[in-house]
């Protein structure tokens, strides 16, 4: 089926862009989370310190980036936000083209069913018996048809318009129509 093919394309690099940026969200979280929990050690640092309590030197070198900690903490949920918004934009705008695709294939669909009724009634026309005369002798501004031509157009008639018969007739015009 080439239009669920395309269709599945089409919608590719959307749904792989908004996926990467899920997962980008996914990490910056992780990081986030890490950090905070580096930055609750540290505020139990600080208060050891407080309490009077001796640090080693590891424990005060990872005192001394506190500020440092806590600056990206607050830099990661920033970006976290930009992040969310950039992911929401998209999931929008994916949306939109859905909406939009959706939209082209329906009046795609309404023109050919316009082409066809319009087909039909042009065939229907000539099984008037003053339409069949003009063109015959090719009054009013008709193209002149022989009577086998018209006999063609009958034909062709019978095999594209429906009829209400169920039975193997039907489907042997189907099938004829096809090919």
């Amino acid at each position: 089926m080439p239009s669920a093919s395309s269709k599945q394309a089409a919608q590719t690099p959307n749904t792989e862009t908004s996926d990467a940026v899920r997962q980008v969200i996914a990490v910056v979280e992780k990081k986030i989370r890490n950090l905070e929990k580096r930055k609750v050690k540290l505020d139990g640092y600080k208060v050891m310190v407080t309490e009077g309590q001796e640090l080693n030197k590891d424990q005060l070198d990872a005192l001394a980036k506190y500020d440092e900690v806590a600056s990206n903490v607050e830099f990661a949920k920033e970006l976290i936000k930009h992040f969310q918004t950039i992911l929401q934009d998209a999931v929008k705008q994916q949306k939109r083209t859905a909406k939009r695709e959706h939209i082209q294939r329906l009046e795609a669909q309404q023109k050919s069913v316009r082409s066809i009724l319009e087909l039909q009634d042009l065939l229907d026309q000539l099984g008037n018996e003053n339409v069949r005369n003009d063109f015959i002798k090719g009054d009013h501004g008709a193209v002149t048809l022989s009577e086998e031509q018209l006999n063609h157009l009958d034909e062709f008639y019978k095999l594209v318009s429906p009829t209400r018969e169920e039975g193997k007739q039907e489907g042997s015009k189907q099938k004829y129509v096809t090919e």
